[in-house]
């Protein structure tokens, strides 16, 4: 059964809480709190904290009631504790675009001036704050961020925002838990003045039994899926979609999910948007080919999915949503219309109508929408270990080849270390369709076998993928004495996530992202490209008088490496490939470039040419002085300018990792290349 909500680890659910825990959080890593631009305070549900908000905007601005504007498209039981004679809600239009309709907007203002504005980010999905900031402005209203459907604040959200509103329970398994951010310096004396109406609140509350909610999850991970009969099943959807007119006084937030919010780190939350992401995309290829619909918002988009949102028609809505309910998965609407406005307003009851909605949570996997099938596979498909020479000319014929995939790349790493190498390709008909290098260590008396970013297909056919990724998990197979680790060179699509699912392969671990620069572009129109940002530091960084020298000698490498290891161990950092690059370097596929400033090294980048004109960037090194200068745009802008006047047609960025090393991939991505990210990395047995 596919529940709308997370499923606790059973270490989770028998975790102690720590009561000693404070309500308020102002560290900076927070991750709430926007790098320290917020203080976050943690509540039972996210309409508490709308209702200390307004509490405390009465305060501030000494009047007996405020004005609250709500957009027409919303959920009623967040509204039920503000539904007080002291407030007075006035709900705004929005368009098709889910964006406050500014054009009926402004005819408002005249009969009822907003104290409050809140805006939503539906779905996950970053909306343009710019407009809204500057009415906020103009009426003295302060501006509230609904991002009750992102697990963590992305990309230009809460950047104008007094208050910032997340709903973590909806996101994490836990019984409940909401945060409300706060700016720091929307007023002086703010926190406190929260901090009191918060303990008024509090005194008169109970806090929520979590125990109930343990054995209940503890008995739904227990009993498989099959088991539960469809009237149990039923009867939750009907919970969960039904609107209650009783509502608990709980104020506080259970000790149990404090614990769990407290500890909470933006590294762990961009992995959990990450596995949410991945789901988002096998969905949208399920439901458009076993239903034909399309979701509301593409996957190319900067979002968290909070769950995936279909378009629908009415006739499709009811067939789709039965035979969803049928397979034990929740196939919901949103909102429950705000009780005012029921019968009323046409636009939201259409947004509702028009709109299905199926959980994409971290704890799902593509079997769990539909039991996968094996495909059926091609006999006239063959796979054949070949020799080394023969690997090579097939390469130098391809358009691109991963430097991991080029066979300098596994002579270095057979040098450093315990691996053996080996060269197979695949073949149907005779016809070559696929070649692949792969590694393989003895490990007692079984083998382990790597093929990173491999096979490489000649032609990416569906046909192709299915029948050689087949192959390759049956030679390396439990029955060969083999464990098979596994990144194969396919986008993270739809398609290529069912291929994976259905041929049975365990997910390890998220794929690996990179960003390509095409250097047959000109080089004018390259330039052109980059984002402003970037370039104004790298005509900051021309303008100064450093030497860039670029060279294969070791002298040159061996500086970058000495500085680039003492960074590493400074850092903290694993060995980050140290012996592989040196060994790498020994087989004379490495160029690196410096940058002298007053005869001093002050950054260096190394560079590995693959086969096939392609170039990757491995080591980045920076030093203060560099850092001021802005080398690194520098290096990086002279790489493009030399290996473009070599021959080379594109420029490997060397990995884009928006989870572990978020400002490196936003450098990168600065240059605006292709960006590409592969399926990940699977086990089989």
């Amino acid at each position: 059964m596919i529940e709308n909500c997370p499923s606790p680890t059973w270490r989770q659910l028998f975790s102690f809480s720590n009561k000693s825990l404070s309500s308020c959080i102002e560290e900076n890593s927070f991750p709430y709190n926007n790098g320290g631009a917020f203080v976050s305070f943690l509540l039972h549900r996210s309409s508490i904290s709308l209702l200390v908000i307004c509490e405390w905007c009465k305060r501030v601005k000494s009047k007996e009631t405020v004005n609250i504007w709500i957009p027409e498209y919303f959920c009623n039981e967040t509204l039920n504790f503000i539904r007080k004679d002291s407030i007075n809600i006035v709900f705004y239009p929005v368009n098709s675009e889910l964006s406050p309709d500014f054009k009926m907007i402004r005819e408002f203002v005249s009969n009822c001036k907003p104290d409050i504005f809140l805006l939503v980010h539906y779905w996950g999905k970053s909306f343009e704050t710019g407009d809204v900031s500057d009415f906020c402005k103009n009426n003295d209203a302060y501006l509230v961020e609904d991002a009750a459907h992102v697990i963590s604040p992305i990309k230009g959200m809460g950047k104008k925002a007094d208050f910032a509103l997340y709903s973590p329970y909806k996101q994490l398994a836990i019984p409940d838990g909401a945060v409300l951010a706060v700016r720091n310096n929307i007023n002086i004396g703010v926190l406190d003045e929260i901090n009191a109406i918060l303990l008024n609140i509090e005194s008169n509350s109970k806090q929520k039994d979590t125990i109930k909610w343990k054995i209940k999850k503890c008995v739904y991970k227990l009993i498989p899926n099959f088991i539960i009969p469809q009237k149990i099943f039923d009867k939750k959807l009907i919970e969960n979609i039904t609107s209650t007119s009783k509502t608990e006084q709980i104020f506080k937030i259970s000790d149990y999910s404090k614990s769990i919010i407290s500890s909470l780190t933006k590294e762990e939350l961009e992995s959990l948007a990450e596995k949410r992401i991945f789901n988002y995309r096998y969905l949208c290829y399920f439901m458009e080919k076993n239903y034909g619909v399309f979701p509301l918002i593409e996957t190319e988009e900067a979002f968290a999915p909070h769950f995936g949102v279909f378009k629908v028609n009415a006739e499709q809505k009811n067939e789709i949503k039965k035979d969803l309910n049928c397979k034990k998965i929740f196939a919901n609407s949103w909102p429950t219309i705000p009780a005012e406005l029921q019968g009323n307003n046409t636009l939201c009851q259409e947004l509702k109508d028009g709109t299905l909605i199926i959980p994409v949570h971290q704890c799902l996997y593509p079997s769990d929408y539909k039991k996968l099938q094996k495909p059926l596979l091609n006999n006239a498909y063959s796979i054949c270990n070949i020799k080394i020479d023969e690997y090579k000319d097939i390469c130098e014929s391809l358009n691109f080849v991963d430097i991991v995939q080029s066979e300098p790349f596994s002579l270095a790493k057979i040098k450093s270390l315990k691996w053996r190498r080996f060269f197979a390709k695949v073949t149907k008909d005779g016809k070559q369709v696929a070649i692949f290098q792969y590694l393989i260590m003895d490990l007692f008396f079984i083998k382990i076998a790597r093929i990173s970013r491999g096979p490489i297909f000649i032609e990416e056919t569906y046909e192709d993928k299915v029948n050689v990724i087949s192959l390759v998990k049956e030679k390396f197979s439990i029955k060969h004495r083999t464990c098979l680790f596994i990144s194969p060179a396919i986008l993270e699509t739809g398609e290529n996530i069912k291929i994976m699912s259905s041929l049975n392969f365990y997910r390890r671990t998220s794929g690996w992202g990179t960003s390509f620069i095409d250097l047959t572009i000109l080089e004018t129109e390259l330039r052109k490209k980059l984002n402003s940002k970037w370039r104004n530091q790298l005509k900051s960084s021309e303008k100064e008088d450093i030497e860039v020298i670029i060279s294969k000698e070791y002298k040159e490498f061996n500086e970058i490496m000495i500085r680039h290891k003492l960074e590493m161990k400074s850092k903290k950092y694993m060995d980050s490939g140290v012996s592989l690059i040196n060994a790498l370097f020994e087989t004379g596929h490495l160029v690196c470039l410096s940058a002298y400033l007053d005869k001093e090294i002050i950054a260096g980048n190394i560079f590995a040419i693959n086969c096939n004109n392609t170039v990757t960037y491995l080591v980045g090194w920076n030093s203060n002085i560099g850092r001021q200068n802005n080398c690194n745009n520098l290096l990086l802008w002279k790489a493009v300018e030399h290996f473009k006047s070599c021959g080379y047609k594109t420029l490997d960025l060397g990995g884009v990792d928006f989870i572990h090393t978020k400002s490196i991939a936003d450098f990168k991505m600065g240059m605006n290349g292709e960006y590409r990210k592969l399926v990940g990395e699977y086990i089989s047995f």
